[in-house]
């Protein structure tokens, strides 16, 4: 017999609430004041609120930026400001204690 907790483990989301971090799989996601970020233990992704479709990533301790046209940011957009403002942006968003455990996707 399955437990209240178990239960509220694989309770689905109908949709993603502001600063409640969520979890699917290895990947977790958070709706901030600015965007939403999704991260796992080897890339992290922001959503911006504010974009026209462009987002930034950090994947292998690169910082880079795809713009709504599909282009990689090639300006050298990747400093060692630029992560660290990235990464202590997240990383405050990441201050929350409610969690919510997303049941797989099945196709």
């Amino acid at each position: 017999q399955k437990s209240d907790k178990e239960d509220q483990y694989m309770e689905d989301a109908l949709e993603i609430l502001p600063y409640r971090p969520y979890h699917w799989c290895q990947w977790s996601v958070l709706h901030a004041r600015e965007c939403i970020y999704l991260w796992c233990d080897y890339a992290a992704v922001s959503l911006s609120s504010g974009s026209n479709g462009w987002f930034s990533f950090i994947m292998d301790g690169k910082l880079s930026t795809i713009y709504s046209a599909g282009c990689l940011d090639s300006n050298g957009a990747d400093s060692s400001e630029s992560r660290c403002e990235f990464l202590e942006k997240l990383q405050r968003a990441k201050c929350c204690e409610a969690v919510v455990r997303l049941r797989p996707f099945h196709l």
